[in-house]
């Protein structure tokens, strides 16, 4: 359930769970097919199959958080005050 990317990795392919709002909502992940990203997470099986929990994904020089260091995915609106946060900072 959620959004999922199928990573092309030198061992094989790996589900990348996104969580529910990766791909969706202000904030949301954007790669293209073959494009080279970094992702940190964790390695879960989840009805006996292995997906990989993504925590953040770097792609295109952007840094997107998808769950908190508790693993609870990360809301668009969450995203959003983030980013407000983060632009007022450099004020």
């Amino acid at each position: 359930m959620g959004s999922h990317l199928l990573l092309a990795t030198p061992s094989g392919p790996v589900d990348a769970s996104l969580a529910r709002f990766g791909l969706r909502g202000k904030g949301a992940v954007k790669v293209a097919p073959g494009q080279q990203i970094e992702i940190t997470g964790v390695m879960k099986t989840i009805k006996d199959k292995q997906v990989f929990l993504a925590r953040t994904v770097k792609a295109g020089g952007q840094v997107y958080r998808i769950r908190n260091e508790h693993g609870i995915p990360v809301s668009p609106q969450a995203r959003e005050r983030a980013s407000r946060k983060t632009a007022g900072e450099g004020l």
